[in-house]
């Protein structure tokens, strides 16, 4: 300066701020948004963080570090005794397969469906044997049922 004084610098620490949003989750930040610190971010119910929070770092460039909350996924390694599992495209939270039992097998007369969960398992689903009941009526005849 003209004084012979060197002019004030200052350099201010990078802020990402507090406008961050994550599809299926909510972002707890911490006192300050600053350069190094971070936010934790818990996904909703169904949607998954491997199984647990999150964190997300504030950024040199002033971004947060990159997070997400995926639906949680069932897979397809579910088997039905005497029945098949055809699944669908997905099989992401609330997604379903459906399943076709075996002749023998009901699924009360009709093919059943099972929902992905939000825990990431099947809805429960069976084919039970088909059952006759006790009805049959034999005129001038015994019928003996066994167990």
């Amino acid at each position: 300066q003209a004084d012979g004084t060197w002019s004030s610098v200052s350099c201010p620490a990078v802020d990402c701020g507090r406008k961050l949003t994550v599809t299926q989750g909510t972002v707890a930040f911490g006192r300050t948004t600053t350069l190094s610190q971070t936010a934790t971010v818990t996904c909703n119910t169904g949607y998954t963080a491997n199984g647990a929070t999150q964190t997300t770092t504030c950024q040199a460039d002033g971004t947060w570090s990159s997070v997400s909350c995926p639906a949680v996924d069932c897979g397809r390694k579910l088997t039905v005794t005497q029945g098949t599992v055809a699944f669908g495209r997905t099989t992401t939270l609330s997604q379903t397969a459906t399943v076709t039992c075996n002749t023998g097998y009901t699924a009360n007369g009709a093919n059943q469906t099972t929902t992905c969960q939000a825990d990431g398992t099947w809805s429960s689903v069976s084919c039970p044997a088909v059952d006759c009941g006790r009805g049959l009526i034999v005129a001038e005849g015994k019928v003996a049922f066994g167990s």
